[in-house]
């Protein structure tokens, strides 16, 4: 066992000493709480429950070294829960031919997963990351389907996003222009990052809007005019501020481990119905997890 160096109501930190050396982390973690299967320790492991030497760590076999520092959220069953949808979810807006919905944390979108909370055949127009929330825009016909496509790709769609990010963002906005692309894969998921020399492909403005208090944190509003796999995620990275809990972006960032989900979400989204022409401006409320960060 290692030696305990730290303690609160749900995380705890151990320094490996010579007794646990050649064990893996989901034995170790095992040790720490019996009553816990394997499958809910590597879920909660997935979900950035663990900590080794300051980075995030997802892998339950890495074998432990002498002086190895271990933080751990033990309450597994918490953050599972917390990344797990409900089964009712919350549309935002329906008409005729479109329908947005209040995305929760952890839900897939595929058209299988949309179908199965809803029960509808919906058409994907939009598509967040599971672990973004907020308001995702599907269409409730194949004519309204071509039609809200064609939106998107001609930039007609407004997307405003909420992101807390690590750090205190010197600057009160900026643009950043790059041509984004796939570099690496990491634990089956696909990295991406910006590409010298290269057409611009991808385009998101941010606007600071507070930071917390001790000024390690800043809350940004984000307006992607393109919608790349993980734009934001990867531009904020990039300029030296990722994303409060992104796993694959922010593994070594300095935030709390007891944030159990990554705070990204789709605030706002605006445009003209293309079937009816009304205009649409739909909000979707923020997570309690973000007001923690105001």
């Amino acid at each position: 066992m290692g030696e305990k160096i730290k303690s609160s109501q749900r995380i705890q930190a151990f320094s490996i000493r010579s007794c646990s050396v050649g064990t893996t982390l989901l034995d170790y973690l095992k040790s720490l709480d019996t009553e816990k299967s394997s499958t809910q320790i590597k879920s909660a492991l997935d979900l950035g429950a663990c900590r080794i030497n300051g980075s995030i760590e997802r892998f339950g076999k890495r074998v432990l070294v002498l002086g190895d520092r271990v933080k751990v959220d033990i309450d597994f069953a918490h953050r599972i829960k917390q990344n797990t949808p409900k089964k009712e979810l919350k549309i935002l807006y329906e008409d005729e031919s479109v329908l947005i919905l209040n995305k929760p944390v952890g839900l897939v979108v595929d058209k299988q997963s949309i179908q199965a909370f809803l029960s509808k055949n919906l058409f994907l127009v939009h598509r967040l990351d599971k672990a973004t929330s907020g308001a995702l825009c599907l269409a409730k016909t194949s004519i309204a389907q071509k039609a809200m496509e064609t939106l998107f790709k001609k930039r007609q769609i407004n997307k405003a996003y909420l992101a807390v990010v690590c750090g205190n963002l010197t600057q009160k906005e900026g643009v950043r222009k790059t041509f984004l692309a796939p570099l690496q894969t990491f634990d089956g998921q696909t990295l991406y990052g910006s590409k010298k020399g290269r057409e611009v492909n991808a385009i998101t403005r941010f606007h600071k809007v507070s930071s917390s208090s001790n000024k390690k944190f800043s809350t940004l509003w984000c307006q992607i005019e393109t919608g790349k796999t993980h734009q934001i995620r990867v531009h904020l990275k990039e300029i030296g501020h990722p994303i409060v809990g992104d796993l694959l972006y922010g593994r070594e960032a300095d935030y709390p481990l007891e944030v159990d989900q990554m705070l990204l979400h789709s605030y706002k989204v605006a445009f003209e119905n293309p079937i009816s022409k009304k205009k649409i401006e739909v909000t979707a409320p923020m997570r309690k997890a973000f007001k923690a960060f105001l």
